[in-house]
């Protein structure tokens, strides 16, 4: 099972964020953000994560693509509701990554959503992940996150 799928254009940013995820003890399946990809990823039959990590890098900005990541999002959320192998489907947080928050749009964030704007550490992106779930970071895993210089894309 994986905890976390985390999808995102950028190759380097993808890669340092799913090694502080790993570093964390989390199980990570990280994918690229092309619309190919994501449309795979939900034609798979995957158990589902319990966190779902979705960049949005609009087009124009640095490293945009002007990928969707609330879209991307909503359609693995509709996946989970509509499975009928469930009676409860497995509530789905979600962490966007992003330069801006304004990059979330007009209708902002729902429950169980959260943004965490670059550059960000492991601390942060720890406490992002267990809020999702609705979860406190546990005191064991709080002394793990070691000091990583902030990510920057």
């Amino acid at each position: 099972m994986v905890d976390v799928l985390l999808i995102d254009s950028h190759p380097l940013v993808r890669r340092l964020v799913a090694d502080m995820l790993e570093d964390l003890g989390l199980r990570v399946l990280a994918a690229t953000a092309g619309a190919a990809e994501a449309q795979a990823l939900l034609a798979k039959d995957l158990p589902p994560p319990a966190v779902l990590i979705v960049a949005i890098r609009p087009a124009g900005s640095r490293n945009g693509d002007g990928l969707n990541g609330q879209a991307v999002a909503a359609e693995f959320r509709q996946r989970l509701i509509g499975s009928d192998d469930r009676a409860t489907p497995q509530p789905l947080g979600i962490a966007y990554l992003g330069e801006h928050a304004s990059a979330i749009g007009s209708n902002g964030l729902g429950p169980a959503e959260q943004f965490l704007s670059e550059p960000f550490g492991q601390g942060a992106l720890a406490r992002t992940v267990f809020a999702v779930v609705g979860r406190e970071m546990p005191r064991w895993l709080a002394g793990r996150t070691r000091a990583r210089p902030a990510m920057r894309t």
